[in-house]
């Protein structure tokens, strides 16, 4: 293949060579072109795909809190656009296709994350309670605080020693 393409004003003086050589460097140059066309599409999905699976494997959280940040150890699990993470006490949403960086870090490029804490559904409040003991007459619906868990009485009941609210499901549930 020649070094370099033949001139291009005189097309039939050309060899074949020449003409393969042509259509060679005009293929990689549509290849070229449609790798740089489509990368960040493609990156996106890989990271929506990767993302999408991690995160059906994982045991769902409750309402308003999300999964913390963590890093990416390359576009095939950097985290898509519109990925919401909990970072440095704060909400973030990704803003970039398979984003990389860690949200509020010194020197992350301006709108790469989008602080969406104030955006957030805030969590629901942790009920207080009064200490559980024994010898009380409890009713459906009251609250006593268990070894730092709050529990709902599900059955009206006397508690006593042998029915702590970890160890009688009928009796109580987590608040």
């Amino acid at each position: 293949m020649p070094a370099t393409l033949p001139d291009l004003t005189d097309a039939e003086t050309w060899t074949d060579d020449d003409l393969d050589a042509l259509r060679v460097a005009v293929l990689r140059e549509q290849e070229r072109r449609y790798v740089l066309a489509t990368a960040e599409a493609r990156a996106e999905q890989t990271a929506q795909q990767y993302r999408a699976a991690v995160e059906a494997a994982l045991p769902p959280l409750p309402a308003g809190q999300h999964r913390p940040w963590s890093q990416p150890t390359g576009a095939h699990d950097a985290y898509p656009r519109g990925a919401v993470v909990a970072h440095g006490g704060r909400v973030w949403e990704s803003r970039h296709p398979a984003n990389v960086w860690a949200p509020g870090g010194p020197g992350v490029p301006a709108g790469l994350w989008k602080d969406v804490t104030a955006n957030a559904p805030a969590p629901a409040p942790t009920p207080t309670a009064a200490a559980w003991k024994a010898g009380e007459a409890l009713k459906v619906g009251d609250l006593r605080t268990y070894k730092g868990t709050v529990y709902k009485v599900i059955q009206a009941h006397t508690s006593a020693a042998h029915w702590t609210p970890d160890a009688v499901p009928s009796l109580y549930a987590k608040a």
